[in-house]
């Protein structure tokens, strides 16, 4: 019986994948995304403007004429995501069916073309890469560093290439030596997709090196938040007890969820008092129904977490600050909140540093943030994903139609004093290192450790 049900199962799959779209039900399902966006979305022109957006709306709706697979139809879709922001996009669900187990080796990605090891890839069995490159690049948040942005089309190339301009093994390349000029021909080797499927976090320590490193792969910790906070009072009296003088808090393969958590991580660190003011903008379309939601929410997180006195005190304080802000929101649709992050002289006695790198997203950026407006060490590695200051807390839809994946930004927070970063809003590191797409070891630690104690 089972076996009936999977494969019914399946092909109701394969249905859906291959269900064709009226153009009537295509329309419905752009002017759905529009209007969600006009509505619940933040600052929905911060990058482009309301005459660009409902250009690109009628671009897209003059592409409708005939019916559409689901497939391509979502492949027209993605022109938006190059206007939002990086927590707002159509997602590709209606394109791909499964992980991805091999791709291309690792390509940088320099003006729409492909490099790799000193040569240009021009072409892959006789197609253009640059026109590939070019509609990758134009699916992608304009938010997006570029580095996110070359992982991202790594990540997506070898999908779009075989659905889509029908590159099918073997791959041939076409490659040209940027150095001499040379033209050859040779065969590109796939490679084995490599995901993060590694706990949400865990320690590893060095002591004979007095090194410890904590690796924060993700913000989403939910259920285990105690766990987590248990773990760390553990591993900080281990690093006193065994006198650890230097800590490696790695980020690099973090894309957010809460930045909720990180306060566990911070109250064992030495940190300088700081306040600041939170500027937070929701659209005044939707004020009152998520203000009504949040006070909801947080009652019942006050049902849920509010074990002992403090932190029901805590959680009633928060509700109440919420509950004052609301005629205000529901003016204007800003609010502004002062807080002070309390100093620390008796957190962990050595030195700290954050390891960052393109993967580093959402909360993971806020983290980073917080840890330098603190003072609490240096920062370490490449770009993050993007800025520092984003529009988030994102709402999970489905096109009514196509049943392709959306969503859409609904609060953006501003943090005062502005810090100093770059002129693109991405947080520099103290010390640029190669972060990416490889497992630090103790030579990379030791390395780093010396590279500090050279810093003016």
């Amino acid at each position: 019986m089972k076996y009936v049900v999977s494969f019914l199962f399946l092909m109701s799959i394969c249905v859906s994948y291959a269900q064709d779209l009226s153009p009537n039900e295509m329309k419905i399902d752009v002017n759905y995304y529009f209007e969600m966006l006009n509505k619940y979305h933040p600052n929905l022109y911060k990058k482009y403007t309301a005459i660009q957006f409902d250009s690109l709306r009628q671009s897209i709706l003059l592409n409708i004429k005939d019916t559409m697979s689901c497939r391509d139809f979502n492949r027209l879709m993605l022109r938006v995501n190059a206007y939002t922001d990086g927590h707002t996009n159509v997602n590709i669900n209606k394109i791909t069916k499964w992980n991805v187990q091999t791709k291309f080796p690792y390509f940088q990605v320099r003006e729409d073309s492909l490099l790799l090891n000193d040569n240009l890839i021009v072409f892959i069995n006789d197609v253009s890469t640059k026109e590939i490159v070019q509609e990758l690049s134009n699916m992608y948040s304009w938010e997006y560093s570029s580095l996110l942005k070359e992982k991202s089309i790594n990540d997506d190339f070898l999908l779009f290439a075989a659905k889509f301009y029908g590159i099918k093994p073997p791959y041939i390349a076409s490659f040209k030596n940027l150095k001499t000029g040379e033209m050859k021909k040779d065969t590109l080797k796939l490679v084995k997709q490599v995901y993060n499927n590694e706990s949400k976090f865990n320690f590893e320590f060095f002591e004979e090196y007095s090194i410890a490193v904590l690796h924060y792969n993700t913000c989403y910790l939910g259920k285990d938040e105690e766990f987590f906070e248990h773990v760390l009072i553990e591993a900080f009296r281990k690093m006193k007890n065994d006198h650890i003088k230097y800590l490696f808090i790695d980020v690099t393969k973090n894309g957010g969820g809460s930045d909720e958590y990180q306060k566990y991580i911070f109250k064992h660190l030495n940190a300088k008092k700081v306040t600041i003011k939170i500027v937070k903008r929701i659209n005044k379309k939707c004020v009152k129904e998520l203000m009504e939601q949040d006070v909801k929410e947080n009652r019942k997180y006050l049902a849920s977490q509010g074990t002992t006195f403090m932190k029901r005190l805590k959680i009633r304080y928060f509700i109440w600050k919420l509950e004052r802000a609301k005629k205000n929101f529901l003016k204007t649709g800003t609010g502004t909140l002062k807080i002070s992050m309390p100093g620390n002289t008796k957190g962990f006695d050595g030195k700290v540093f954050v390891l960052q790198g393109r993967e580093t997203f959402s909360a993971a950026i806020s983290l980073v943030e917080y840890f330098r407006r603190q003072n609490m060490g240096l920062v370490v590695g490449e770009q993050a994903g993007e800025p520092i200051c984003f529009s988030g807390n994102p709402r999970e839809d489905i096109l009514p139609y196509s049943k392709i994946k959306i969503r859409y930004s609904l609060v953006e927070e501003i943090n005062y004093p502005k810090m100093e970063t770059d002129e693109n809003g991405f947080i520099i590191p103290d010390i640029p290192y190669d972060v990416y797409n490889r497992e630090l070891g103790i030579e990379d630690y030791l390395k780093i450790i010396d590279m500090s104690n050279n810093l003016k």
